[in-house]
């Protein structure tokens, strides 16, 4: 089975499905930078936003709207490409896994990924689903956020990025952790619910996480508000923060899968 062509304007513009099920991608799009931003050339909020509502699209698009639905496998900061319009694409689709129609919720399959966006349900039980997609983005939410790596140094000691910000997140002063490069003219309203967001993307229990449409359609609300662009009254429910934690409650611990320095950034294969 083949994509040809250019699929949506957030995804590659070759990908091919093989008949044993293997996902091939070639990105012919000429790209010019990957991950976070550098230090010569820091985003404001909006723009981090409309990043991730680009990225969110490419992944809700693989999960909702391929059949057989696709998982990415290996979401990360560094497979969101950026073009010069800083317009997001997602890419690398090297350990992407086809979600069968008899598969149903999962797949039974090896560990691999990239250690600080591995969702640790899969890792301890190797089930896949769609949910590890969404973890790995929650993580990415929160680099955007806070401007630090996956995996970090917090007092002499490496720490998962969720482990560090919930604190500050469950008791509303998100801001005490913002990328200083964004400066102080935010709206808290709009980092808090981002903040939220992420959190229940990361929740221990896949049950308990977001699906990428849900993701899809919080990171759309916020940046319609952040635009200043009357919000429809679905949108609005959706940033009624009672609303979202009755939906997505926010687990009691983040397992965080952290490895030796020598590991970080090392790809998991088992």
């Amino acid at each position: 089975m083949f994509f040809h062509g250019k699929i949506r304007d957030w995804l590659v513009a070759s990908l091919t499905i093989r008949d044993d099920g293997h996902i091939e991608a070639l990105i012919l799009s000429l790209t010019i930078r990957a991950g976070l931003p550098s230090e010569q050339e820091p985003l404001n909020w909006p723009t981090r936003l409309r990043i991730s509502v680009g990225a969110a699209k490419g992944f809700s698009y693989l999960h909702n709207d391929c059949s057989p639905a696709i998982i990415h496998r290996d979401v990360k900061c560094s497979n969101i490409l950026l073009d010069k319009n800083l317009d997001a694409k997602v890419a690398d689709f090297g350990l992407s896994k086809l979600l069968s129609q008899s598969a149903l919720t999962h797949i039974t399959t090896g560990v691999k990924g990239t250690f600080g966006y591995l969702d640790p349900e899969y890792a301890q039980t190797e089930r896949l689903t769609e949910k590890s997609d969404v973890y790995a983005f929650g993580v990415i939410l929160l680099e955007l956020l806070t401007g630090n790596k996956a995996i970090m140094q917090n007092s002499g000691e490496y720490v998962h990025i969720a482990q560090w910000a919930r604190p500050q997140i469950i008791t509303n002063v998100t801001l005490n952790i913002l990328d200083s490069k964004l400066g102080k003219d935010i709206d808290k309203d709009s980092v808090q619910t981002v903040a939220n967001l992420a959190l229940h993307c990361v929740a221990s229990k896949s049950i308990e996480r977001p699906s990428f449409k849900e993701v899809l359609e919080v990171l759309e609300a916020v940046l319609k508000l952040e635009m200043k662009l009357e919000l429809p009254q679905q949108a609005e429910s959706l940033l009624a923060t009672d609303v979202v934690v009755e939906i997505w409650p926010i687990a009691e611990t983040v397992i965080p899968i952290v490895g030796g320095q020598k590991d970080l950034g090392a790809e998991v294969d088992e």
